[in-house]
This record gives C-alpha cells, sequence and structure tokens, in this order.
C-alpha cells in the first residue's frame, strides 16, 4: 500500500535509471519514517492521518518532478526533511506536519493559492500564506530575521506560533547542510542561529533544539576545536563501548525491583556543553570528567514526583557514591525556563564520574520538547493542537526579541582553544 504514491514517478532517461531508483528508495524511506513518527501520536492513528499524509507526498513529489533533476533532486528532500523534524522535535499532529511538507510550495511559486486551498482547504492554506508573506519580507541580516519573528509572534495565534516552529526546523535543516551554501550565505546562516535562534531556542527551553543548534554552529564555526573535543572524548573510557551498560545495569535492576515504571537514556554531553564546562570551570579538557549524562525517565501521577524523585535519588546514591557538590535540586527550585529535574554526579565502579538527571516523565517532555509538550492534536481544528499554550511561554519570545543582544563574546571560543590545546 505505502509505495503507490511513488509508483506514479516516471524517469524519461534511461541513462540515469539507477541514480532515479536510489532516489525512489530514498524517498520511500523517508516516508515510512514520517508516517512511523506522526503515528506516535495516539490521536493521529487513523485513516485522515494516512491520507494527508498521502496526498501531501504525492503534491510535493509531482510538484518537484517538472524540474529538471539536478534541480528537483536536490531541493525535493528539503521539504521532507522539514516535516520530518518537525514531528521529531516538536511532536506536532498531523496537519502541522503536512503544513511543514508544504511550506515553501506557495513561496517558492510551485503552486497557487487557489491550488492549495482546493487540495488542501483553507487552514492549511492559510499557514502556508502566512510563511510566505514572513519569507517576503525577509532580507540580509540577523537584525532582519529578529524584525520577522517579533512580526509573526506580535498577536497570538496558533497559525504564527507553527510559523516560528517551521522557521525553527528550517533552521536546523540548513545548519545540517550548511556546507552546500555560498560561503556568503554560510556566514549569513551561522549568525542569524548564534544571534537569534540558539538564544531563543533557550528562552523558550526547547533544550534538544538548543544543544543541536549549539554543536552545529560550533563545528561551523570553530571546526579545530570541535574536532579535538571530538577525538579527546573517543579516548576517554566513558565512551568506550560497553560502560553504559555496565554502569546503567544495576540501576535498572534496583528500579525493577521496586516496581518503578521508567525508561533510560544515556548519552554523551555535547560538545558545546563540554566548551562550556572548560569556560565556567577554568581548566583544560583533561580536568573535564563527567562527560556521560545518564537520564531515569519514571512514570508517576504529578503529586507523587517530588517524592519519587528523591526515593531515585537514594536508590542511586546507595549503588554508587555522590559527589554532593554537584548536586542541583531543580525540583524544588525549577530553573526560570521551568525546567525540572534532580541531577547529581556519582562514581561509576570503575572510576569514572557520571551524571544521573532524575526526571517524572511530565519533566522529561517539557525540558526535550519546551511548551510544544503540551501541544496534542485533538481535533481537525489546528488551534486546538496549542490550546493549552502557556502565554507567558508566548511572552518570553516577544520580550528576547525584543530586546535581544549578542550576549557572548568571541573570546568564549578562543579561551576554550587555548584550554583545548594545553595538554598537546
Amino acid at each position: 500500500m505505502e509505495t503507490t504514491f511513488i509508483q506514479s514517478i516516471t524517469y524519461p532517461d534511461d541513462l540515469v535509471r539507477t541514480q532515479k531508483e536510489v532516489e525512489r528508495r530514498t524517498i520511500l524511506r523517508s516516508y515510512r519514517k514520517l508516517y512511523k513518527l506522526g503515528i506516535e501520536q495516539s490521536a493521529n492513528r487513523n485513516q485522515e492521518f494516512l491520507k494527508l499524509m498521502k496526498k501531501a507526498f504525492r503534491f510535493v513529489l509531482q510538484i518537484y518532478q517538472e524540474s529538471n533533476h539536478e534541480s528537483r533532486r536536490n531541493s525535493v528532500f528539503h521539504p521532507i526533511e522539514i516535516a520530518i523534524i518537525m514531528a521529531e522535535k516538536f511532536r506536532l499532529g498531523a496537519k502541522s506536519i503536512i503544513c511543514a511538507l508544504l511550506y515553501d510550495i506557495l513561496k517558492d511559486r510551485r503552486a497557487t493559492e487557489l491550488t492549495l486551498r482546493k487540495e488542501f482547504g483553507n487552514e492549511i492554506t492559510a499557514i502556508l500564506v502566512g510563511f510566505t508573506n514572513v519569507a517576503g519580507i525577509t532580507s540580509t541580516g540577523a537584525n532582519n530575521e529578529t524584525s520577522n519573528l517579533r512580526h509573526v509572534l506580535s498577536h497570538f495565534s496558533p497559525e504564527n506560533l507553527l510559523i516560528v516552529l517551521i522557521k525553527f526546523a528550517e533552521y536546523l535543516h540548513k545548519m545540517y547542510i550548511i556546507e552546500q551554501f555560498s560561503k556568503e550565505n554560510q556566514i549569513k546562516l551561522a549568525e542569524e542561529a548564534y544571534k537569534i535562534y540558539i538564544p531563543l531556542a533557550h528562552n523558550l527551553g526547547l533544550d534538544n533544539v538548543y544543544l543541536e543548534l549549539k554543536d552545529l554552529h560550533l563545528k561551523f564555526k570553530h571546526r579545530v576545536v570541535y574536532d579535538s573535543v571530538v577525538k579527546k572524548l573517543k579516548a576517554t573510557k566513558t565512551t568506550q563501548e560497553g560502560f553504559l551498560e555496565r554502569f546503567t545495569q544495576p540501576i535498572c535492576e534496583e528500579l525493577g525491583r521496586e516496581g518503578i515504571r521508567f525508561s533510560l537514556k544515556g548519552r554523551t554531553k555535547s560538545i558545546a556543553s563540554i566548551c562550556h564546562k572548560i569556560k565556567e570551570r577554568n581548566v583544560p579538557f583533561e580536568s573535564i570528567y563527567d562527560f556521560y549524562a545518564i537520564r531515569i525517565i519514571f512514570e508517576s501521577i504529578i503529586d507523587d514526583e517530588y517524592s519519587n524523585c528523591w526515593s531515585i535519588y537514594e536508590l542511586v546514591t546507595n549503588l554508587y557514591e555522590p559527589k554532593m557538590s554537584h548536586l542541583r535540586d531543580w525540583v524544588s527550585y525549577p530553573k526560570e525556563s521551568g525546567y525540572e529535574a534532580l541531577h547529581i554526579t556519582v562514581m561509576s565502579k570503575e572510576g569514572q564520574w557520571v551524571e544521573v538527571q532524575i526526571r517524572a516523565k511530565r519533566m522529561d517532555e517539557n525540558a526535550e520538547y519546551g511548551e510544544a509538550a503540551h501541544w496534542k492534536y485533538k481535533s481537525t481544528n489546528l488551534g486546538k493542537e496549542f490550546e493549552k499554550m502557556d502565554k507567558k511561554w508566548l511572552e518570553k519570545a516577544r520580550n528576547f526579541l525584543a530586546n535581544h543582544r549578542r550576549h557572548k563574546d568571541q573570546n568564549e571560543l578562543s579561551f576554550v582553544v587555548n584550554r583545548i590545546y594545553v595538554n598537546e
């Protein structure tokens, strides 16, 4: 059933048949990935979602097939990747994903507003028109980009908020492929990421987007620093195969014995985060010891979250020696962004420090997705996705865009460079 929409793609040139087949399969894999991401939202497990997905995919593929081969191949994946980012990073529903798939169709004049209204209705088309209007007033430089976003957020509406999220997804994708742009555009993208999207993501509590953009920006602007940290990380014991499993196994066993329903995630801390620690602690790379962060995410009713956090804390610190000076209680005293968790650094049996983060499922969703954690697809009305939107979240965005300024100077990375190479 899934492959039927792909079969409509035709390629007249037999000389590039193999290359076309590879492209065909890549598109199909992208479709399957987006479909899987979409149905993870329980409300989307219906025929309406499947029809919307297939219709939008057909439409996008047909539109881009009208271009020459090289241009189409380079551009058809762009809206697909934007839609995947929207599903992964913001967990939005069917119509939001459809808007992401179609977001540049009208902007690039590949279809008329009348055609979009006929195919996808007034609601989706209104969002696409709004995005096109924002794109139309965009000019070079971070100040103009800030003005555009401030204009979009000047009035509270689900459509405008969705446009901002699409802009975030678009910038993430552009940073993924930044080397494909001209040098001038690379500099412009990096400047806008650094001055606008990174601090705005942090301000809004979009932690996953914030950390990823910081790493991407560091990789572009200071590649030597980035590569050096990656190389040094690979040489540390904490990143060697099997360490994470050995560390977490006793924790999982104890949580299981206590009957706690949980999931556990482990990751190496972001490169940008490690660079920040080098500066903040005024030490060389070799003195940074907590490269790993383990996250325990437990299920709980909201009234029991506090006590359950501390119960799990006691369980972990009974297994591993804690570094009490590194205890961070953001459960009793949440951060200004709303972040809630217990953080403690403990010593593993192998002599390595590991940071353990303890969060309820609700806390984790808020930390990962910001206010997007509350945007649930509840009906055919797109506005319902944003019905629980905290007005304070919107006010943070407005205040940031009204007063934003570059709050870090270039000396930060110069400092880090010196610290990274001091022992080489």
